[in-house]
């Protein structure tokens, strides 16, 4: 119900890229309950297994340990302009205490260079903003779980760029 409204109010065309012949499994952490809700809709209607989504590292780090067998490809943390250095640490501590080593792709609202070089130096495979195309976070989630690195169009511009 949720995905046809969304739908209606902003119509979306099909990916251009989506995983063929893999189903990844990705976990939401962060954002708000609502937007947690429509990225899941959105990334199950594009192959994409979305077991768990939830408020808070902290919640990330209880179902981790909740149980030896989880099943994730990836990590997508939802990081927002309130103590986003704080809650890259939290997820950070969170990935460390997990069975297996698990990628993790940042969905920044409000980026910065500051936040990109922090998610780097974390282990952050991916970091997109939030701003970003439909396209643009499936690659992510893709490359991230192939435990390649990806940094969306102006992401890596920042990183590229030399300061005068």
């Amino acid at each position: 119900m949720i995905e046809q409204s969304f739908s209606r109010v902003s119509p979306s065309k099909p990916p251009k890229h989506v995983p063929q012949t893999t189903e990844y499994t990705v976990v939401i952490v962060g954002g708000t309950r609502i937007f947690r809700l429509v990225l899941q809709q959105w990334l199950t209607g594009r192959n994409l297994a979305v077991p768990a989504a939830m408020a808070s590292e902290h919640d990330l780090a209880e179902w981790l340990a909740s149980d030896p067998a989880v099943s994730c490809d990836v990590v997508i943390h939802v990081l927002s302009s309130a103590s986003p250095f704080a809650a890259l640490g939290h997820v950070r501590d969170a990935l460390r205490n997990a069975k297996r080593p698990i990628p993790l792709a940042i969905l920044a609202d409000r980026a910065t260079r500051g936040q990109v070089y922090a998610a780097l130096r974390i282990g952050a495979k991916a970091f997109v903003n939030l701003d970003a195309e439909g396209d643009e976070l499936l690659k992510a989630i893709t490359m991230a779980a192939a435990d390649k690195v990806y940094l969306g169009p102006e992401e890596s511009g920042w990183i590229i760029r030399v300061s005068p």
